[in-house]
């Protein structure tokens, strides 16, 4: 066999060998899932934490008594800073302590240190620093900031660019900070439609979401080396034969 045929025969096989077969792409399959079509979702309400940033906006009746309370924020960083104390100190009223509380539990206690001062107030709260960072196999990794106070994993990918083809679909790790002092890993698989019913359905702040690669990447990657080097070794043996029939005439 030939030197061209072989290269021939080994480009074929590594070109069949990377594809990505088309249900390597697919979520939420029904293979193996309790549910059928209607799937219940759990949202796991994030409670605050030191170095958390809050937007408090106050509305009421009168527009000029409650755009009194919506003073300038903390230091320019765009909400009120939960201080390590777990207080966020709030213009007009005390220190509040929020730590350990959810948004809308926030949202009730302003709410209820205000209707002493303002008649009928409107309270709303949002996390200024809900971020959450991707890495891997995403079409843009880096960190997309949340305006709303909840997303699940789709919505987050959608905002990251998706999945990418040689992205490992089945086993998503999400890095999550406990009580801001601890980290674990939770592995989810986003082929299953359990994911649904999941408690990680919903991402939380700081999440860190990480795709890794299948191993068809790697296999790409070498092969693609390898290629290049059978072609310059292929290009030189032809060249060296050349030369050598060349100098036999």
């Amino acid at each position: 066999m030939s030197l061209s045929k072989a290269a021939f025969i080994v480009i074929t096989m590594g070109t069949l060998y990377s594809c990505v077969p088309y249900k390597k792409t697919l979520l939420l399959r029904a293979k193996n899932s309790k549910y059928q079509d209607t799937i219940p979702t759990s949202l796991t309400l994030y409670k605050l934490q030191p170095n958390d940033i809050l937007s408090i906006n106050v509305s009421s009746f009168n527009t000029q008594v409650s755009e009194f309370y919506n003073l300038k924020n903390d230091g320019g960083i765009g909400g009120f800073l939960v201080k390590k104390n777990g207080y966020v100190n709030i213009p007009m009223l005390d220190s509040m302590y929020v730590v350990g509380s959810t948004i809308l539990e926030v949202e009730k206690k302003v709410t209820s240190a205000l209707q002493e001062q303002i008649r009928m107030p409107y309270v709303v709260v949002r996390l200024v620093n809900f971020k959450i960072v991707f890495l891997g196999e995403v079409g843009a990794p880096g960190v997309i900031n949340v305006k709303d106070n909840s997303i699940n994993i789709f919505e987050a990918l959608a905002m990251a660019g998706n999945i990418s083809e040689l992205g490992n679909n089945t086993n998503v790790k999400i890095v999550r900070k406990k009580n801001n002092e601890q980290s674990y890993i939770i592995k989810i698989d986003l082929t299953s439609k359990d994911i649904i019913g999941s408690p990680y359905y919903f991402l939380q702040p700081n999440d860190v979401v990480y795709i890794e690669p299948l191993k068809v990447k790697n296999f790409r990657t070498n092969f693609q080396t390898f290629s290049v080097v059978l072609s310059m070794s292929t290009f030189a043996i032809v060249i060296l034969n050349f030369i050598n029939s060349y100098n036999r005439r």
